[in-house]
């Protein structure tokens, strides 16, 4: 199966989410899940989420 790749726009969105749930306290974890991202990626500095 083929990898999605995401847009420097949908990286930038989800950066911009990521910033805002983690300033309401949320979890890295729980920003991940609605992101539906896996926490290596979140971290992962080439990630660029």
């Amino acid at each position: 199966m083929k990898h999605k790749r995401h847009t420097p726009q949908q990286i930038i969105l989800k950066q911009r989410i990521a910033e805002k749930l983690l300033n309401q306290s949320q979890t890295v974890a729980d920003v991940c899940r609605t992101l539906e991202l896996s926490a290596p990626t979140y971290h992962h500095p080439a990630a660029g989420v």
